[in-house]
């Protein structure tokens, strides 16, 4: 959208705005990555990257014509242009403790501020917990790597093969157009989904509070005793559980096949209890 011949977003404003209100540059600055005496700081890295994603890039080839501008070099902090090999080294062994660090005070901010307003249910905000597997190989893996053995199918036959994924447990606000994480915890080799999430639950109040959001959404698989204990001694003011939807025998088999990537499908419950009140949900068409 343009407004008298100008854009109406700029760099420069956009750029005052991310320091006047989220603090962005000092806490960019406090990054690391793998690298020894890197020619680059990661903060510049990581700079050119958030750059790339709010102005919809669509590659790293892209955003590395656009680090060519003295404008740009100058708001990432680099004193020269860089390649897009720079981009990807960097960014493969940036610390995640940084990124950790930078969204819990982006969140509060955002809360503050009255961003996450919109989309309230009842006047409460929601957040939802659940786990996604974020990417997977055959040939590479690191120390963090979960393994699984999977059918493939090859030359016609099928083969049990190695498989290495990752999988994450995610806290999310979902009742606000913009979507922010809370936490993410990462499961470890030899634990379960149940683990990580237990290890997410106990970590929220301390980031967070007791109070950030009202309604949390759980998988009815997360329901147990331990989740329920533990969110009954952080004083979580409201809950609110989903449940499984029941499918036929042949669905149920597909979804439990050896190497299946799916997920069984789920709805919301009908019931919700908030602080000893009861809400009931608007009934199906």
């Amino acid at each position: 959208m343009r407004r008298q011949g100008r854009p109406a977003h700029e760099l420069p404003s956009f750029a005052r705005y991310l320091n006047k209100v989220f603090d962005f540059r000092a806490a960019a600055a406090s990054l690391s990555d793998a690298r020894c005496v890197p020619a680059i700081p990661p903060s510049a890295v990581f700079l050119a990257a958030f750059h790339g994603f709010a102005f919809r890039r669509s590659s790293f080839q892209q955003l590395e014509a656009e680090l060519a501008q003295p404008a740009l070099q100058h708001w990432i902090g680099a004193d020269r242009a860089f390649r897009d090999d720079v981009l990807r080294y960097s960014l493969s062994g940036l610390e995640r403790g940084g990124l950790e660090r930078m969204r819990v005070p982006v969140n509060r901010t955002r809360k503050r501020n009255k961003a996450l307003d919109p989309g309230r249910l009842q006047g409460r905000l929601v957040a939802a917990r659940d786990g996604s597997e974020v990417l997977s190989s055959y040939s590479r893996c690191c120390d963090a790597c979960l393994e699984r053995r999977v059918l493939v199918r090859k030359a016609g036959v099928k083969v049990e093969q190695l498989q290495y994924y990752h999988r994450a447990v995610g806290c999310q606000i979902v009742s606000s157009p913009g979507k922010p994480f809370l936490a993410i915890e990462w499961l470890q080799p030899g634990e379960g989904e149940d683990t990580a999430a237990l290890r997410l639950l106990e970590k929220l109040p301390g980031l967070y509070g007791s109070r950030f959001f009202d309604i949390l959404l759980l998988d009815a698989l997360a329901t147990g005793t331990p989740t329920l204990r533990l969110i009954g001694t952080t004083r979580r003011p409201s809950f609110f559980a989903r449940r499984l939807r029941s499918g036929t025998g042949a669905q149920t088999g597909r979804a439990q096949r050896v190497g299946s990537r799916h997920q069984p499908e789920a709805e919301p419950a009908r019931f919700v209890s908030v602080r000893h009140s009861a809400i009931r949900a608007p009934p199906r068409r």
